[in-house]
């Protein structure tokens, strides 16, 4: 996460699209704000944190499908 520090799109460590780039550059966004990159490392140790506990406490039930419709 240490790549996101100084908030640049280039430096994420998911490569945004280059068309993406090309338009926050035309934005002059050439920065994300201090929410955005916490909003990233928040999501990031979600995603984390859920690996984890699934890979100790795996759920072993499956949902119905009718639960969804």
């Amino acid at each position: 996460m240490e790549n996101i520090t100084d908030g640049k799109w280039e430096r994420l460590p998911v490569k945004l699209h280059d068309s993406i780039l090309q338009t926050l550059r035309e934005l002059k966004f050439a920065y994300m704000t201090p929410v955005q990159v916490l909003i990233f490392r928040l999501t990031v140790l979600a995603c984390f944190l859920s690996y984890c506990i699934n890979s100790f406490f795996p759920l072993n039930f499956s949902l119905p499908v009718s639960l969804f419709l």
